[in-house]
């Protein structure tokens, strides 16, 4: 194990995860994670699409991963502290670890999950989506024991998760194929959500309560044109909020879909003389983006 000073969420260490296979793209190099495919994986490595923003999930956790390492090391005293590694077999093999025993024998990975799946945690099971990204963590660390600590703020449960040799071999296999891609600018498969338009699904507090203001003023078919123009300045704002917590993601929940559509730009007639045997398309204004809430 290569231990190493990056400071996580710093420009210098997102620099090295665009050249490196991290652990938290070891699921979705596998095709089990729910969240991002292969090809889209693919194409931010590259910079061929920019990197996925932080959704109101993700910032929850980063907000209460302090609090969950700090009630992990009270309860086994371990002194746990992050760390980057990187694989003495394999260079282009890191993880960042959301902490590192004292005695650097036990990894320990946090978790600040949704309602399901801490409620698997307290039977003794781990979600398959994270699989991948424990085993990953283990082969790159050159550990054997890993910690997997699913926190909220009500109660914590502790896992102990084993080094997979099995599993390691056909993980191995994959990363160096999805390795492979990138070096030679070889996409992977488009799957079904490349091509179908995906939305996340939320559920917390904050949503909810958007939510049922926005079926509220959705429902208000017949209102007065005063009233409309309202409801429209108040469905504006909310739909902000909505946004803002997808991380601009395409997203539903409790009955309200966000969605982010595309028009065609329109074509400005104003500027062309005549119109037959004219390109019409070279006067076409630039296509729009806008984000529809139903």
């Amino acid at each position: 194990m290569i231990i190493k000073n990056y400071i996580q969420g710093s420009q210098e260490w997102l620099d090295m995860r665009k050249n490196h296979i991290m652990a938290s793209e070891a699921p979705i190099i596998m095709g089990v994670s729910p969240w991002r495919t292969p090809l889209q994986l693919w194409e931010e490595k590259l910079e061929l699409k920019p990197p996925q923003q932080l959704n109101f999930a993700m910032s929850r956790g980063v907000q209460l991963e302090p609090l969950a390492l700090a009630e992990y090391n009270k309860r086994t005293g371990n002194n746990a502290k992050p760390c980057v590694v990187f694989s003495e077999e394999i260079e282009w093999m890191g993880a960042s670890l959301d902490g590192l025993s004292e005695d650097q024998k036990i990894v320990l990975e946090i978790k600040c999950p949704g309602k399901k799946d801490h409620e698997l945690a307290a039977l003794g099971k781990i979600p398959e989506k994270y699989i991948a990204q424990l085993q990953h963590q283990l082969y790159t660390s050159g550990n054997y024991l890993l910690h997997y600590f699913s926190y909220s703020e009500e109660s914590c449960f502790l896992i102990e998760v084993k080094r997979d040799e099995v599993f390691i071999e056909k993980m191995l296999e994959a990363e160096r194929k999805f390795w492979d891609m990138l070096n030679n600018f070889e996409s992977p498969e488009p799957q079904k959500k490349d091509i179908e338009k995906q939305f996340i699904s939320i559920d917390s507090l904050e949503w909810q309560e958007v939510a049922k203001d926005l079926k509220d003023i959705l429902a208000e078919k017949k209102a007065s044109e005063e009233r409309i123009k309202q409801l429209k300045a108040r469905e504006t704002k909310l739909k902000d909020i909505l946004i803002a917590i997808s991380g601009g993601e395409n997203a539903e929940g409790c009955g309200i879909k966000l969605e982010l559509t595309s028009r065609k730009g329109t074509v400005d007639y104003s500027i062309i003389p005549e119109l037959d045997g004219v390109d019409l398309e070279q006067y076409r204004k630039p296509d729009s983006e806008s984000w529809k809430v139903s």
